[in-house]
């Protein structure tokens, strides 16, 4: 686990933590905002729905797992609506989640980045 605490905090993250993986539920709520394309990737990634799978078939597959990492990036807002700021700080999250997941995928491979 430190390894892949320490490989987080070299990839970027402002914070990462172990998890207990029976801590992560599916969220329907969530799931509702994925299907309203949010963030853009609705149908353009293999990791978001439709292709990820329905919400019975991704809580199956995290089932599977008992301990993670939990990650954070922060940022700094000159407001609470400072959009240049949000949208920088989900890129740098963006660049480090792939940096890590490659990593980690050849440690671990049947890891399951989320």
């Amino acid at each position: 686990m430190e390894q892949l605490l320490t490989l987080a905090k070299q990839a970027g993250f402002t914070q990462a933590a172990p998890l207990e993986a029976s801590a992560l539920t599916v969220r329907t709520e969530v799931r509702e905002m994925c299907a309203s394309d949010r963030c853009r990737a609705y149908g353009c990634s293999w990791s978001c729905p439709p292709a990820c799978g329905t919400l019975e078939q991704c809580q199956t597959r995290m089932n599977r797992y008992h301990r993670g990492i939990l990650l954070q990036t922060t940022g700094l807002l000159g407001d609470d609506f400072d959009a240049e700021a949000i949208h920088k700080t989900e890129q740098r999250h963006k660049a480090s989640f792939a940096v890590l997941a490659r990593q980690i995928r050849h440690l671990h491979p049947n890891c399951l980045p989320l």
